[in-house]
């Protein structure tokens, strides 16, 4: 889940995205990891969105598991912003790639583990989100679920 607050300014402004990677279960031999859990993104004033985030993770095999092919789909999405006496939904309005392949929550993308080595790059592409009088609060959430056939 991330938490973003825009304020109005004349320039860009820095502000704090937080993002939780985590697996409900390991049924299939699978794990999701990622390093780096906390990111920071810019604000473009004149763009009037937040520059794109790329977060990079990893599809493991667990201890013993050969893993050959495997899929992974865009399992969730939601994006909203709150000002006082209005909310508004942008995450179906972002865009979504996984290596340069667009995902939907339709879209399973199957790769093989022994040309991908399990390392990939999520690349959420912001809508524009207009900077108002007074501030506003943006969260999101994005799941990511990885399968493999058995």
């Amino acid at each position: 889940m991330c938490c973003v607050q825009v304020m109005a300014a004349a320039a860009t402004a820095t502000v704090p995205v937080s993002v939780d990677i985590f697996a409900e279960s390991r049924a299939n031999g699978l794990d999701i990891y990622a390093v780096q859990h906390d990111f920071w993104l810019a604000y473009q004033v004149s763009e009037q969105r937040f520059k794109p985030l790329v977060i990079a993770f990893e599809v493991r095999p667990l201890a013993g598991r050969k893993l050959k092919n495997y899929s992974l789909k865009l399992a969730y999405l939601e994006g909203r912003c709150h000002q006082p006496g209005s909310s508004s939904s942008f995450g179906n309005r972002m865009v979504f790639d996984i290596d340069d392949k667009v995902v939907t929550t339709a879209t399973y993308l199957t790769f093989h583990y022994g040309t991908t080595g399990g390392l990939h790059n999520l690349k959420l592409k912001f809508p524009k989100i207009a900077q108002g009088a007074t501030s506003q609060d943006c969260q999101g959430r994005v799941t990511i679920m990885a399968s493999i056939s058995i």
